[in-house]
């Protein structure tokens, strides 16, 4: 880890290293968006359009650099700590692989598994689509070939890792304006973009409408690096959050129902004041009503007279 290779000999370089580390409430990927050696114009718009979809959330890099991802990770590793990237695209082309790109992400500093794909076909995004800056994007994917190979299942995960900006449990209509879509078929990867359309339907909800921005593009995999996995396991792994204040004596049971215990002390139900009706009192006898025991005596007394 980076904290092992490197130990700060000051405050702020050791909150600095902190901030490094796995996070156990992560801010938002960035992606590092940058050039091989050689690129042809097709993956150089392709890298623009796909940098203008994570604005403000990319960096991009527009000086050439020899990296070979899958040779050696060094300088690409280095490059992306120094950007503070968690996620890369990376371009190329050569006679080999003509139009090539790759996907990757990161884990506390290592590459953790990344994705090669030749690009078949590639439309522009059009000019005066309203699509990227500040705006979350929302992804969909579709079709059955996602879970036959462990290739293609490697690729979904990296990519939704690539373009997710953040999680969140509701989201209100008008703040969607962008969708991406990735579907599959015949082994090959479709991407497509469209705008969100808000329209009046008759009631509260509106309608919604997608409109295409133009960018398409059709991948065809290549090569794919799977993660270590040791190194999966560590960044699927929960870490406490020491700030949750967790409930005592409070479960949930089968039916989701929220059930609570209580503990008390031992209760002397006699000494409770309950509420008594006429039908309960006890009603005293006749000789306690009309006798009185002083008359009683002086009416004796005078009979033995």
């Amino acid at each position: 880890s980076m904290s092992a290779s490197k130990r700060a000999k000051t405050r702020a370089g050791r909150k600095h290293l902190e901030k490094l580390e796995p996070q156990v409430h992560e801010e938002d990927r960035t992606m590092l968006v940058l050039r091989g050696s050689t690129s042809s114009d097709a993956v150089k718009k392709f890298a623009g359009n796909i940098a203008a979809f994570r604005k403000p959330k990319s960096v991009t890099m527009n000086k050439k650099n020899e990296i070979l991802p899958f040779e050696s990770l060094e300088s690409l590793e280095f490059l992306m700590r120094k950007s503070l990237c968690t996620s890369f695209l990376l371009t190329s082309h050569s006679k080999k692989r003509p139009n090539n790109i790759v996907f990757g992400r990161t884990f506390n500093g290592n590459v953790l598994d990344m994705v090669e794909f030749g690009v078949d076909s590639y439309t522009p995004l059009n000019p005066s689509a309203e699509v990227g800056f500040g705006q979350r994007p929302l992804l969909t994917v579709c079709g059955n070939e996602w879970e036959l190979e462990e290739s293609l299942t490697t690729t979904k995960s990296i990519l939704m890792s690539c373009f997710m900006c953040e999680e969140s449990d509701a989201q209100s209509l008008k703040g969607i304006r962008h969708l991406l879509s990735f579907s599959v078929a015949l082994g090959k990867v479709h991407m497509e973009s469209f705008s969100l359309a808000l329209k009046k339907s008759g009631t509260k909800i509106p309608k919604v409408v997608l409109e295409p921005t133009g960018f398409t593009a059709i991948l065809t995999l290549r090569r794919h690096q799977a993660a270590d996995p040791d190194a999966m396991v560590q960044a699927l792994k929960q870490p406490r959050d020491q700030n949750i204040i967790r409930a005592k004596n409070v479960s949930t049971d089968k039916m989701a129902n929220t059930v609570g215990r209580i503990h008390m002390q031992k209760q002397d139900l006699s000494t409770f004041v309950t509420r008594k009706g006429k039908a309960l009192k006890r009603r005293r006898t006749e000789t306690e009503t009309d006798t009185d025991p002083a008359a009683d005596s002086s009416a004796l007394e005078d009979l033995d007279a």
